[in-house]
């Protein structure tokens, strides 16, 4: 199963996951320095796709993907639109030689030998560039809400829906509130709190130095609040009108 990059109000088919692709994003998970070369500084590991640049025009302003869709057959044709995803694109040969310099070469790797590769441009995606709550020097994104939440499977499998708030708690002093929906209330709320944001700040401090700096310099930094919803309740109300879910809901 592979997944693929696109949007309802750009297009649905912008690029696509290849067994390249796949690869390439497995090396850079395992090799700090690809990863750093290919997709700079940003903590959060992109997906990483490949696309025709006959059907899409990819341009980075700002660190935000700007895509226009370039086929004469679009009725609706989305021209420099820009919605607000943080990423970035590379030629194949400027992928191929990065990987060759660091001594990789994918016709070696036992799931790409003897496949004709697709010399395609690469499309990376690190995620939303404006779903970023800050917090003591760090940022904080979904995408590493969404990593703490849904790598336990059987934590997982009790929740849906997630958001983010800022919350004053008085003294000039905030904290992150992580709204999740569960698909059932009981009597073991507490322990599903109480493994839910450890869950999120081990993940934080693996994926953040400036999360983990913190926590080490005062330790109340980890008081990451969460708070428990039934499905459509609470910040999660509007969900059902929404094309796109909202992540970040203000204080």
């Amino acid at each position: 199963m592979y997944s693929a990059y696109g949007a309802s109000d750009l297009d649905i088919g912008v690029a696509g996951e290849s067994p390249l692709s796949i690869w390439l994003r497995r090396q850079a998970a395992e090799r700090p320095e690809l990863r750093q070369r290919l997709f700079g500084d940003d903590p959060r590991l992109p997906m990483v796709f490949q696309f025709n640049p006959l059907d899409h025009n990819v341009e980075v302003i700002d660190g935000d993907l700007v895509i226009t869709v370039s086929r004469l057959s679009m009725l609706s044709p989305r021209i420099r639109y820009n919605i607000h995803d943080a990423g970035g694109s590379h030629t194949y040969g400027h992928v191929m030689a990065v990987c060759h310099s660091l001594g990789l070469d994918p016709a070696e790797a036992p799931t790409l030998a003897g496949r004709r590769q697709l010399r395609l441009p690469f499309l990376f995606v690190h995620g939303r560039s404006d779903s970023t709550i800050s917090y003591m020097g760090a940022n904080i994104y979904p995408e590493d809400i969404e990593q703490a939440l849904f790598s336990d499977a059987q934590l997982a499998g009790r929740l849906g829906a997630f958001c983010l708030q800022v919350r004053d708690v008085g003294g000039g002093a905030v904290r992150p509130c992580v709204h999740v929906e569960v698909t059932s209330r009981g009597d073991d709320d507490a322990a599903l709190i109480e493994r839910i944001r450890g869950a999120v700040v081990a993940r934080l401090e693996r994926n953040s130095r400036d999360f983990k700096t913190a926590v080490a310099e005062n330790p109340t930094t980890a008081e990451i609040q969460v708070e428990l919803h039934a499905p459509g309740a609470g910040p999660f109300a509007e969900n059902s009108r929404r094309i796109k879910r909202r992540y970040i809901v203000s204080g």
